[in-house]
């Protein structure tokens, strides 16, 4: 092929030209070479990391090899290396990152500001039955205080640290009882299949003068031990569904 040319007329008056057609052929191969970049795979879920090793880590038997395979993971986010002895190009990977999930957000949004009487009904009516056990008691607490006309007399705490607010209506005087705690079940992690148990603080804040209306805040100073938590499952799920995978703590960077 070196020694191939193509000879090309140009336009009249003017010499022939040679072109040796070796280079465009360079240019052509060089163009389409195919370099092999890895897979770099992205799982939605702790699940999905376990189907995709069992798929991509089958040797010649049929079954799932885990002796060339690393897994590791930290509060963020799992990492695996598929097979960590090919070193003649870039290794495949898969990459799971926690998400928060859906419901923790919405809980979130609440958390560590002042909520009015109406938003704290409006907010726990958006709750599933199953997501606030107490929701029914909480709920007429707080709509039998937001009929109140007067805020009368002072907060008791009581020895659980529930509070109990005296207040009238029109000019009949009752009072009625908050948690100072209560307990939510939902998923931490999007995609976990799993409920979470956490721990909600609620504060009913006093009105600071009068005709004020009282107003709650919301808080879960636990929820970094429960993030910890719920990755901790995670990572227990993904050693139970891979016996024989190597699991460390870390990154492969």
């Amino acid at each position: 092929m070196d020694n191939e040319k193509l000879i090309v007329n140009m336009a009249p008056g003017q010499e022939k030209a040679t072109v040796h057609i070796i280079e465009s052929q360079q240019k052509v191969k060089d163009e389409y070479s195919f370099h092999y970049t890895g897979f770099n795979y992205v799982a939605g879920s702790a699940q999905a990391v376990i189907d995709l090793l069992k798929h991509l880590t089958v040797d010649s038997s049929g079954k799932p090899n885990p002796r060339n395979t690393i897994i590791f993971y930290d509060e963020k986010q799992v990492q695996v290396i598929v097979d960590e002895s090919v070193q003649d190009r870039p290794q495949d990977t898969i990459v799971y990152r926690f998400q928060e999930s859906l419901e923790l957000q919405e809980w979130k949004s609440a958390f560590n500001k002042p909520i009015t009487q109406k938003a704290f009904i409006d907010f726990l009516k958006r709750r599933n039955p199953e997501e606030v056990p107490d929701l029914d008691q909480l709920m007429a607490a707080v709509q039998t205080i937001r009929m109140a006309t007067e805020i009368s007399g002072d907060f008791i705490y009581q020895d659980n640290n529930n509070v109990t607010v005296a207040f009238k209506i029109k000019d009949a005087e009752s009072a009625t009882t908050f948690p100072s705690s209560f307990e939510i079940y939902i998923p931490i992690i999007n995609e976990s299949g799993k409920l979470d148990e956490l721990e909600i603080e609620l504060t009913v804040n006093k009105p600071r003068s009068e005709g004020e209306k009282l107003y709650f805040s919301l808080e879960c100073p636990k929820l970094p031990l429960y993030w910890r938590e719920a990755v901790r499952a995670e990572i227990e799920t993904i050693r139970k569904e891979l016996p024989g995978y190597l699991v460390v703590t870390g990154s492969p960077r």
